[in-house]
């Protein structure tokens, strides 16, 4: 129950969410994709992950689960491939390491703007890519940001199964020191706004 738990809130708001699509950017093996098409069985989940082996782990870990017939497995993703995945009311999930300045973007993809979105930022390699997606949904979304933090082992008492010297490599994510998740949540517009 540690793995990314700083964003559990928001994926038990998800599976309480009444989504008619899920996306899954950057689904590697389906840690998401599988866990959320058994929390949510009615709605429908696209994956995209760019490594073929992550696809066919995905595949196989949706077959052990018995939820194949609802996860659509896909390759790249880009501002085209993601806009026709958006459908309905979709909640977007992304952690692309890197690509997400390219791919979270309202100009390519205007279906963004109707999505709720949890991002993970891997602002390591380009400083400001966390600012300048926050700035394209500024006017159109709530915005909550949730940093990685450290985690201790004794916050986990399932973890006494483990000798203690493997305790605290059993929480560790390897996550750089300023990782953030941010949730975009789309701001609700009355009838007289239009």
């Amino acid at each position: 129950g540690s793995y990314e738990d700083e964003v559990e809130s928001v994926i038990q708001d998800l599976i309480k969410g009444d989504y008619d699509t899920i996306v899954d950017v950057g689904s590697a093996e389906g840690y998401y994709a599988v866990g959320l098409a058994r929390a949510c069985p009615n709605v429908p989940i696209v994956a995209f992950d760019c490594v073929e082996k992550a696809q066919e782990a995905l595949k196989d870990l949706a077959r052990v689960n018995g939820v194949e017939d609802r996860i659509e497995v896909n390759g790249d993703c880009t501002n085209e491939t993601l806009g026709k995945a958006v459908n309905g009311r979709t909640f977007v999930i992304c952690d692309i390491e890197g690509a997400e300045r390219e791919v979270i973007d309202p100009v390519g993809c205007p279906g963004l703007l109707e999505c709720d979105l949890l991002v993970e930022m891997h602002v390591q390699d380009v400083k400001d890519t966390s600012d300048v997606i926050k700035a394209r949904f500024a006017a159109t979304h709530h915005i909550d940001s949730f940093m990685t933090k450290t985690k201790s082992a004794v916050d986990y008492p399932s973890l006494t199964v483990l000798p203690e010297h493997l305790r605290q490599v059993a929480l560790d994510e390897m996550r750089l020191p300023g990782q953030e998740w941010v949730w975009f949540r789309r701001k609700e517009t009355s009838a007289s706004e239009g």
